[in-house]
């Protein structure tokens, strides 16, 4: 059986529909498994032993209907059984159409189920996990993976063992990821430099990860302290992983990293403000605590936040103080 699987969303709902994929390849073993994702998100499936194939399309450039019906064409040589579509996407749904795929399973959206063969209720209140796995449910499977796997290499275990020798970091240490795509996603800034000074004091080394598009936060908050160590930009996504695994807690807003912690099950205390944790992203990690402000009927705005606080005040992000935040942490280690 050949099958395609459509992400072209971000990194963190390319690692949470990782577990559809693991539980089609653990059921049915002989099958070949390929997934089309977009350049940025990649590297996350390197060493994957659960996919045969990596089709990369970069929707942002290639907009045209040229470029779909090429793409399309390419995939139709391949003769896919099935496609699953996890990303409610109506470009998705025209490429796995155009490409002749005989099943093609995704969600519900009433202005484009046609492009479907077989549509899925989308279950609100549930992990984004479960919702992918959802779209599967119908081979009534045994076996069901719901933790993400990602596969750094010994490369990447040689970088990250050189990174922390040459930085004489010994002991413990955090992680902290202040980024995000959203601007009310990210906790104030100021925020994360206080909550960096109370564990200096209580001399505990952090780590800054991210992305380069996180670089210009993380370079603010380095500017202000100086015992602290930025990544942002330097490490690759499974290097991040890597580096991540060896740590004693991950400190994040809702962003991708919650999603590397759960499958390296390294503790997690996830920051909430306009998003919550019932929309469904979540850290599975075993040990993971969510701290958003809980009384505010503006909550949440959006499924994925957005550029300004549309009621004007950030009160979800603002009235979660440094102090409470660092007091959690301490619990934690």
């Amino acid at each position: 059986m050949k099958i395609l699987i459509i992400q072209t969303a971000f990194i963190g709902d390319l690692i949470l529909t990782l577990p559809l994929i693991q539980t089609l390849k653990k059921n049915l073993a002989n099958s070949s498994i390929d997934l089309l994702c977009i350049p940025y998100t990649q590297e996350i499936v390197k060493n994957n032993p659960y996919i045969s194939n990596v089709i990369v399309f970069d929707k942002h450039k290639k907009k045209s209907i040229k470029d779909i019906l090429y793409l399309a064409n390419s995939l139709k040589k391949e003769k896919y059984d099935y496609a699953f579509l996890p990303h409610r996407s109506i470009r998705s749904g025209f490429i796995a159409m155009l490409s002749d795929i005989e099943n093609r399973v995704g969600f519900k959206k009433s202005l484009f189920d046609f492009l479907y063969t077989e549509s899925v209720e989308y279950q609100l209140n549930i992990h984004e996990i479960d919702r992918n796995l959802s779209l599967i449910n119908f081979f009534k499977f045994k076996e069901i993976s719901r933790i993400p796997e990602l596969f750094p290499d010994e490369s990447d275990k040689f970088f990250v063992n050189n990174f922390l020798d040459n930085n004489n970091i010994t002991d413990k240490f955090i992680c902290i990821a202040p980024g995000s795509k959203w601007f009310t996603k990210r906790w104030p800034i100021e925020y994360y430099i206080e909550l960096i000074r109370l564990f200096n004091n209580e001399n505990i080394k952090v780590i800054l990860i991210g992305g380069k598009e996180d670089s210009d936060i993380c370079n603010s908050i380095t500017i202000e302290i100086n015992n602290i160590i930025n990544t942002s930009g330097i490490f690759s996504l499974l290097q991040t992983a890597e580096l991540i695994k060896r740590s004693s807690l991950l400190i994040s807003n809702d962003s991708a990293p919650i999603h590397i912690a759960t499958s390296m099950n390294t503790p997690v205390i996830d920051i909430y403000g306009p998003t919550t944790p019932e929309i469904g992203f979540y850290p599975l990690s075993e040990k993971s605590i969510s701290i958003e402000i809980k009384d505010l009927n503006c909550r949440p705005c959006k499924i994925h936040g957005g550029n300004k606080c549309p009621v004007r005040t950030f009160d979800c992000m603002k009235n979660i103080l440094p102090e409470k935040v660092f007091r959690v942490a301490m619990e934690m280690l």
